[in-house]
């Protein structure tokens, strides 16, 4: 679904591949924007100065119209924070 929620604005995504964050990655990075559940992060990321955390819905499972309502919402956040 979400390769084809996202086709849907012309962006392809099926090649892209998922990587585990790491300490080394945070250190490179200049922002880190985390969508993931407080329990789930690692310690190193709890903290982070570098980090912004943004209240984001899980897709998996869900429909497609699921799909288009997150990414539109992922899709504004992006815009207010980077524009």
């Amino acid at each position: 679904n979400t390769i084809e929620v996202m086709k849907e604005l012309g962006f392809d995504v099926s090649r892209n591949s998922r990587a585990q964050l790491d300490p080394k990655m945070t250190e490179d990075a200049d922002i880190i924007v985390v969508m993931a559940e407080d329990y789930s992060l690692p310690a190193y990321l709890k903290d982070n100065p570098k980090a912004i955390f943004w209240d984001v819905l899980d897709t998996g499972g869900m429909d497609l119209s699921f799909h288009r309502k997150i990414r539109d919402q992922i899709k504004g956040l992006v815009e207010k924070a980077f524009s």
